[in-house]
């Protein structure tokens, strides 16, 4: 009887390690089909809506284990643009967050906005895609963003913790390089900002303070926010001060200009009750660094 238990036991607690083990991503899927105009039939972008989001959360990307809680939250915002029988043009919003510690915050981590999606979809078609060899435009570009997104998760919370997720998809740009759909090339497309220079940007050793700038920011900054805010917000400065050094290597960068994209609501928010000698400097720091964005730096200083 003892024995039986035993087994029971052991039993029930696989059968609950596999109920909560789950995928790395928790992607939510939107697609938007305002632009093609009158479609005779509408549901199936519905379909593939649910394709998408069956394909990015049901594949294991890596061999690390997750619990449902640990999942990767992310949306990809289809906004299909053109449409030719099963061949589809789109721009695609590309969104990451992670939790912040001790916290009810989650903060986005990645976030782009990909103009060249080119790809050819089918109803009730499999989704293919192998690591190995070219599949397809539809879902070597749903690959490699899931690669992006988790290595981009991984290094907020370990310095270059996203590495082997950056070199898989590098691996899948190098593959498509034969492929005739923009996006895949450093000459196709919209040019420095496309897929080939993001994977390029992000895996360049001249770059690497980028890393260790996400690290400091995350886990020396935003998760010790919780128990002592101006020793937080000294590091995330520190960290700042950090992709100074990147931004002097190449001003233009197009992983700085994705950083500030995703960032800078946050950082406003974050200096927007820091000492006004505190608040002078890093909008001179933020002015230098990231002009673009100027008048927003302004509603640190409370104008």
């Amino acid at each position: 009887m003892k024995k039986r238990m035993q087994l029971l036991a052991v039993l029930v607690a696989l059968l609950i390690s596999r109920t909560l083990s789950a995928q790395e991503l928790n992607a939510k899927v939107t697609i938007n089909s305002e632009k093609l105009g009158t479609v005779p039939d509408k549901t199936i972008f519905t379909d593939m809506g649910k394709a998408i989001t069956e394909f990015l959360n049901s594949r294991k990307w890596t061999n690390d284990q997750y619990q449902l809680v640990e999942r990767i939250n992310c949306t990809f915002f289809i906004n299909l643009t053109e449409m030719t029988t099963d061949v589809y043009k789109a721009e695609v919003d590309i969104q990451s967050t992670r939790p912040i510690y001790n916290s009810n915050y989650t903060s986005a981590v990645f976030f782009t906005l990909d103009k060249d999606w080119l790809f050819k979809y089918s109803r009730y078609e499999n989704l293919e895609f192998n690591e190995n060899q070219f599949s397809s435009n539809f879902t070597s570009m749903l690959a490699f963003y899931a690669y992006i997104i988790i290595g981009m998760d991984y290094d907020s919370y370990a310095l270059e913790g996203g590495t082997a997720n950056f070199i898989k998809a590098q691996q899948i740009v190098n593959q498509a390089s034969a492929a005739v759909e923009p996006g895949w090339l450093s000459s196709t497309g919209t040019q420095s900002k496309n897929r080939y220079w993001l994977i390029e940007n992000l895996l360049n050793a001249r770059y690497k303070p980028f890393h260790e700038a996400m690290n400091q920011y995350y886990r020396k900054g935003m998760d010790e926010m919780h128990k002592d805010l101006d020793g937080a917000r000294k590091e995330i400065t520190n960290a700042l001060i950090q992709i100074k050094t990147v931004w002097k290597l190449s001003p233009n960068l197009f992983l700085l200009q994705l950083f500030f994209f995703t960032k800078s609501e946050e950082i406003i928010n974050i200096y927007k009750d820091a000492l006004p000698a505190d608040k002078n400097k890093i909008v001179e720091l933020l002015n230098e660094i990231n002009i673009q964005n100027a008048t927003k730096w302004q509603q640190i200083l409370g104008k």
